[in-house]
């Protein structure tokens, strides 16, 4: 439920920036690395994000 939420708030920021960024770099692929790489920093932030609280 948490991972469905963030994954939809992160489908909207990026759809919001691939927007504005489409305008420099021109090309719809943009928000599909915005997405993935989002999506990998937030898997990686939520793992340690678990080891500081229980440690």
């Amino acid at each position: 439920m948490v991972s469905f939420f963030f994954i939809f708030f992160i489908d909207k920021v990026t759809a919001v920036y691939g927007e504005f960024l489409k305008d420099y770099f021109g090309h719809e692929r943009l928000r599909v690395y915005l997405f993935c790489g989002f999506v990998v920093f937030l898997r990686w932030f939520s793992y340690n994000f678990y080891d500081i609280i229980i440690t």
